[in-house]
Order: structure tokens, then sequence, then C-alpha cells
């Protein structure tokens, strides 16, 4: 319930750290409230994140029932300035088991949180901070262009821990915005991260909080109803064990069906394709694709994923369309064939479709060759307005 964190406080010497709260009942949120500017060290993360996120967890586990089965958690900073203005570094370099015994662990808890992780950046992230938005699932920045990420060590000779530069070489995935990054300080703005896809959302200020809640609630409703299995622990790719719908042809079969969330989600629908074999007028058998108006042209940031598997999907199983085919013999026989068309369905389930055989965690040979649907896409806005300077020193 949202009176179960109301607000909670982590503080240690009058010093406060973070704010627990639970804005909805399915979504957890970790406000970073140290002042000026959420400064990270040992007892930040010990007594502030460390001791929220063990709260999260074991809130969530207590009460996961068939009532409250999904969650997602929210991470955030206080205000419009700092998300965070990375480490403490006195204190880091005096503190001799600081990288090895309190940071590493952290990254590792952060980025292996069992629920979904939304960074929601409202301001600067410098060093350590632009490492902690990147722990998270997926981060959501502001449109405006307000809020620089910046790996700043190189700028006063320092050099970057390796726990932290794991978590880079993970997220920026070529030579290029390595480079750009680690050694030439780049600040980036939100838009410019949302187009190399490291900023899944944009948004305005007043919408950073209300547009992370919708992206936790989407994924994390998902996978609370259904059987979901990440491509690598990859929160952008996922396969979904879905069955077919009941009173029709498909009922009694089960597909495996590979989500994949471009860069632009919402604004840009879902990649699906199905990797076993289905019998269909508007699926191709050999790649799985799926020739589906509402995921294809006209797909809206207003829907989510559960509309996919809840109501889109289902509708084409039961109203397949054979004017617009990719099986033309499927849809010659649903036109002049019925009884044929319901047989050759059965046989594909049974040849492909039985639920005992369709395991999520089984690896397809033929995973790679599969094709998923191209996808139309909304035009976002990603205009950039002035941006202020960053106060004093500005280091991890």
């Amino acid at each position: 319930m949202t009176g179960d964190f109301n607000n909670k406080t982590y503080s240690y010497k009058d010093e406060e750290y973070c704010v627990l709260s639970m804005p909805s009942d399915d979504v957890y949120k970790i406000t970073m409230t140290r002042q000026p500017d959420n400064r990270i060290e040992r007892d930040f993360l010990d007594l502030g994140l460390s001791k929220a996120l063990d709260d999260v967890e074991a809130h969530w586990r207590a009460r996961r029932n068939e009532l409250y089965p999904a969650a997602s958690l929210i991470l955030t900073g206080n205000g419009l300035k700092f998300f965070s203005n990375g480490l403490v570094l006195d204190k880091a370099l005096d503190d001799k088991m600081f990288f090895a015994g309190v940071l590493d662990p952290f990254i590792l808890r952060l980025s292996s949180f069992p629920l979904p992780t939304i960074a929601a950046v409202n301001g600067h992230a410098f060093a350590m901070g632009f490492v902690l938005a990147l722990c998270c699932d997926y981060l959501v920045g502001k449109k405006n262009g307000r809020g620089w990420f910046c790996m700043n060590e190189n700028e006063f000779a320092s050099t970057i821990p390796p726990g932290m530069l794991n978590v880079l070489s993970r997220r920026l995935n070529n030579w290029k915005l390595i480079r750009e990054t680690i050694l030439d300080c780049k600040r980036w703005t939100p838009p410019q991260l949302h187009e190399i896809g490291l900023v899944d959302v944009l948004c305005s200020e007043n919408e950073l909080e209300s547009e992370s809640i919708k992206l936790g609630k989407s994924v994390g409703k998902l996978m609370s109803d259904y059987e979901v299995n990440l491509n690598n622990d990859n929160m952008q790719e996922f396969f979904v064990r879905f069955h077919g719908p009941k009173e029709t042809h498909y009922e009694g079969g089960v597909w495996k069906v590979r989500v994949e969330l471009p860069d632009q989600y919402p604004y840009k629908s879902p990649s699906i394709g199905f990797l076993n074999k289905i019998f269909h007028p508007n699926i191709d058998e050999q790649s799985g694709s799926v020739c589906l108006d509402v995921i294809n042209q006209t797909w809206s940031p207003m829907f989510d994923l559960i509309n996919i598997f809840e109501v889109f999907l289902p509708q084409l199983l039961r109203y397949p369309n054979p004017t617009d085919p990719l099986n033309g013999e499927a849809a010659s026989l649903s036109m002049r064939d019925q009884k044929t068309y319901e047989t050759k369905i059965k046989e594909y389930i049974q040849l492909y479709a039985l639920p005992e055989n369709v395991k999520l965690d089984q690896n397809n040979d033929d995973d790679s060759d599969i094709e998923i649907s191209d996808q139309g896409s909304l035009p976002s806005d990603n205009e950039n307005e002035d941006e202020d300077e960053v106060p004093g020193a500005v280091d991890i």
C-alpha cells in the first residue's frame, strides 16, 4: 500500500541521504536528498541507498501475490539541479576499502536488482552520478536538454575505478562513444543520449515522475502476468510465453514471442516475432514476423506492452485479415476451406506449439535468423534550451 512507505527517511548524524515512498501500489521511489548535490560516499551508500533497496526488496517479496504481483523502482534526485554530482573524492580516496568493499558491491546490487529500475534523471549526472543512472534498466530524461551526463575524470587527471568502468563499457557499446565519454569528457544532453539509445524516454520536467511511473508499470505488469525471460539480462529484449486465446482455433497452443524495445520506446512501437511456427494468414511461417497495423503503423505512446499480449495479438488470432497476408496458403484456406484451415492450425500446434515443448530458457538455434516486424514511430520533440552552468568543481 502507498502508506507502507510514507516518505521514510534514511539519515545519519542529522544528515539526510534519501527518502523512500510509494507513489502508487506497484511503484517504489527512492529520492536522493543529500545536500547540496547528492554526492556519494560510504555512509550515503551503506546507510542510505543500500538500506532503502533492502527495504524495497523485502517489502515487495513479502506481499508478492495475486493482488500485488508487479512492481518497479524509480531512482531520482530532489530538485531540478542535480541527479548526483558523483563521489566525495577525498573521502573515497582516503577510504582504502571503499571501492572494492562498498562501491563495487553497490553497483552490482543496483544493476541486478530483482525489480525493473528506472532512473528519473532530474538534473546533472556527473561521474559516478552518470554511472548510477546507467546501473538502472531504463533512463528517463528531460527533453529540454537540461541535465548534463558527463564523465569528467580526465579533466583533472583522475582514473575511473574498475567497477564504474565496467558499467560504462557495458552500456557504451562502441569505441566512439567510449572515447567521447571517457577521454573527451563530453557533456551529453538527454536528447543526445536518447538519439544513441541510452535515454529511453524524453519528457518535460513536470512529467518526469509520471512518465517514469508509466514506464515502470508497463514493464512490471508484463513480467508479472506472463512468463518472461530476459535475453542476456537485457531489459530491452526479452521472450514472452504467449498462450493461444480461449475459444479460438489456437487455444491450447503456446508460442515463444520475442520482444525488442527500440531506443525511442514508448514513442516507437516494440518489435515482436514468433519464434516457433504458427499457421496464420498474417504471421510469416518462416520468419515469425507479424502484420499488425497497430504495431506497424498506428502505434501510440498511450499503448503499453500489456496491450500487445492482452488485446492486439489475441484479436489478430481471433480475426485474421486474409486480404493482407504474410502466409498465402493460410490466407487462401481461411477464405475458401475453413475445415482444412482449422485442421492445419491444429497440426501446427501439435508439431510446434505444445506447452510442454516451449521453454523460454531454451536457446533456439535459428533465433538470430528471425525477422521481426519493422515499426513506425511518432515524432518526438528533442528541442534544447539554454543550459545552466554547473557550480564549482565537478569531480567523481
